[in-house]
């Protein structure tokens, strides 16, 4: 359309809760569901049935007020924490670039810091945030569980890459030139079709 479509649910938010909306068009139509309620459908005024945009899409906020009170009557941005964006089923990455998508920000936070203070890693566990509101701890080798609390004997090494996991060996090996010449040799069983088996 040619004008602004608000849509409204009719549930309410709960701060400091974590929640999940999902808003959806098909021409001048659109709809909104918040936590898989039923969708509030809504319109845009106008004639026209196709979105384009000449500008950056902005999350949390604008860079400057005009533009939130021209298009949406107010004058701040969102305050709170965004866990995950999805856009036609495909999820963004909101890490600075090169590790994800977002080109520039500007006073935007850590949600997950302090997520680890009441963590209790033991035997040399290192805590990390999984999520804004989950932790995992990076056992050492030799050791696995929640916090690490369970002993057991390696053998084959299992690598789990949702747990960040990894092994360190000694490089190089011996003290020999590997500038000309070099050849590795590994016997491996995937679980996942893509994933970093070597680096250096």
């Amino acid at each position: 359309g040619t004008g602004i479509a608000t849509v409204t649910s009719k549930d309410k938010i709960k701060l400091g809760s974590w929640h999940s909306v999902t808003v959806f068009r098909d021409g001048v139509d659109g709809w909104l569901s918040l936590d898989n309620s039923p969708p509030v459908p809504g319109k845009s005024q106008g004639q026209y049935s196709k979105i384009t945009f000449r500008t950056p899409f902005y999350l949390g906020g604008a860079p400057t007020a005009y533009w939130l009170v021209k298009s949406v009557g107010i004058n701040h941005g969102f305050q709170g924490c965004v866990q995950s964006l999805t856009v036609n089923g495909k999820p963004i990455d909101m890490r600075p670039w090169p590790l994800g998508k977002s080109l520039s920000g500007a006073d935007v936070g850590e949600c997950s810091s302090g997520i680890c203070d009441e963590a209790s890693c033991i035997n040399g566990g290192t805590c990390t945030a999984s999520k804004a509101d989950r932790y995992i701890c990076l056992c050492p080798l030799g050791f696995k569980g929640r916090h690490c609390e369970e002993v057991f004997t390696l053998t084959i090494p299992q690598f789990n890459e949702t747990l960040k996991s990894f092994a360190v060996t000694p490089w190089p090996l011996e003290p020999v030139s590997y500038l000309s010449f070099m050849e590795f040799e590994i016997t491996f069983r995937p679980d996942v079709a893509n994933g970093v088996l070597l680096y250096s």
